[in-house]
């Protein structure tokens, strides 16, 4: 059980605790958010989520153009749109992203681009009829088509051109959709420019920062909060109640705050496969204590040292094959288990059993079974 359950807790250590996901230096990114204070402390699936407002566009354009502890700040909001054009009618998640988003990710297009600045719109103003798709859109409804670059879709009606192809790994969770829609995967099918019509001045734009060279997340938030500050008395209005704002860890959001339970649960399984290690040497030592008489009379019909190791050596291989054996059908189910009970967090789509894990937990366990029971022979 411990060569299954080992490697089923640590695989989940790539996708779900890995701060660098698919973005550049993500210690530096930060969400910002406005907070509501009476609801901090609410119950619900997301924790503290439910205290936090994305920012309005007008709220955004003044943290892009005026943060100065922020080497760039992007935006980023999705909801469903109905895809034609390029196959059959289908339902897809939509998402809208400012031009800046790639840049403060630091992540580039596969093929073709993103979004240019003068692409966006501004208050009434349209937007570019531009669109960049996922990997995922690209593959399974284009065919991988090396000349999707300029070919066209409809999304709600209006007709886009295609500018570019995200890459694969490309996930970025649209955090206001997950408490309400079960945004799990965080892959948006098909991205537009933020701004132009449809795009009111509501706090509905999810905004991430990244910090400049030398500046530190407390600076950033005082920063923050002075541009913020007079759009507080709007957002009392608004909420009912006294408001405030913010700057968190992308990674911490993005982990609804699981993060530090999850490093336990790791911890905890890492000290019980020791534990079982220290179990197999114990039944194994024992298991040879009642064996002395049987070993002791090969010895006196003439069986040598070297045979009587070889014989250990035989059976406690053995059992460590067939404890592997179990362990990785366990560690195969368990992982499998794991990943359907989970919360939806990011990248649990892209776990799987970690090879190496499994095979240094087999090793281990077979490595504590074969000194124990071979040692005997050698004293």
């Amino acid at each position: 059980p411990a060569i299954g359950s080992a490697p089923a807790m640590f695989s989940a250590e790539p996708g779900l605790l890995q701060r660098s996901g698919p973005y550049r230096e993500p210690g530096r990114q930060e969400d910002i958010w406005l907070a509501i204070e009476w609801a901090i402390h609410l119950p619900g699936a997301s924790g503290d989520m439910w205290d936090r407002i994305p920012l309005s566009p007008d709220e955004f354009r003044s943290q892009e153009a005026d943060a100065n502890t922020l080497e760039g700040v992007g935006a980023h909001t999705a909801w469903g749109a109905t895809l034609t054009g390029q196959g059959p009618a289908s339902r897809v998640t939509m998402g809208r992203g400012s031009a800046s988003l790639t840049n403060v990710l630091g992540i580039q297009p596969v093929l073709g681009r993103w979004f240019l600045p003068g692409e966006e719109g501004v208050g009434e103003d349209p937007t570019a009829a531009v669109a960049v798709i996922s990997h995922d859109l690209w593959a399974n409804r284009l065919g991988s088509d090396p000349e999707v670059l300029g070919k066209t879709l409809v999304l709600n009606g209006s007709t886009r051109t295609i500018v570019g192809v995200l890459p694969e790994s490309f996930r970025i969770r649209h955090l206001g959709r997950n408490s309400l829609e079960g945004d799990i995967r965080g892959i948006s099918d098909v991205w537009i420019p933020v701004g132009g019509p449809g795009q009111t001045n509501n706090h509905n734009l999810e905004a991430i920062g990244r910090l400049a060279p030398g500046a530190t997340v407390e600076n950033a938030a005082v920063e923050v909060g002075g541009i913020l500050s007079m759009t507080t008395e709007r957002v009392r209005s608004d909420t009912g109640g006294g408001a405030d704002w913010r700057i968190v860890s992308r990674s911490v959001d993005e982990t609804l705050g699981l993060e530090s339970p999850l490093v336990f649960l790791l911890g905890a399984t890492a000290i019980l496969l020791l534990i079982s290690c220290a179990n197999v040497a114990t039944l194994s030592l024992g298991e040879l204590h009642g064996r002395i008489p049987e070993l002791s009379t090969r010895a006196a019909l003439g069986a040598g040292r070297g045979r009587v190791f070889r014989q250990l050596l035989t059976e406690s291989l053995l059992l460590g094959l067939l404890g592997t054996a179990v362990g990785t059908v366990l560690a195969v189910s368990g992982t499998r288990g794991l990943v359907a009970v989970a919360p939806p967090l990011p990248r649990i789509e892209t776990i799987g059993v970690n090879l190496r894990v499994l095979g240094f937990a087999a090793l281990l366990g077979t490595l504590a079974g074969v000194l124990s029971g071979t040692l005997p022979a050698l004293v």
